[in-house]
């Protein structure tokens, strides 16, 4: 199953094949910053950017100045659900260690 994927701000950087799950065949994982809705065609001046339902066409503004390559490579990755439940299992940790240590437990 082929997916799209956006970076953070929703705009269009790729596509790529869903993994299938180990766990329920003809289960394709779609991770986060991805979806199955294909982008539209675009022109050199134009870019689609994820609404969380669609596709929108925004003009590239030339005033906006470019992202270091190096940014936008590690930026652009989509996330595997590995590395966002990480994230979230820290977050929650951070949160019960200021409970405790502020006296809210």
């Amino acid at each position: 199953m082929k997916i799209y994927n956006y970076d953070v701000n929703g705009i269009y950087i790729g596509c790529d094949e869903a993994d299938e799950s180990p766990l329920e065949p003809g289960v394709f994982l779609i991770p986060s910053n991805a979806t199955i809705v294909e982008p539209p065609q675009l022109d050199s001046e134009h870019i689609a950017v994820w609404n969380g339902t669609g596709w929108d066409i925004k003009d590239i503004s030339l005033d906006t100045p470019k992202p270091e390559e190096s940014e936008t490579q590690e930026q652009d990755k989509p996330k595997t659900q590995a590395e966002v439940l990480m994230e979230k299992i820290n977050l929650m940790q951070k949160a019960i260690d200021d409970l405790i240590l502020n006296g809210g437990i």
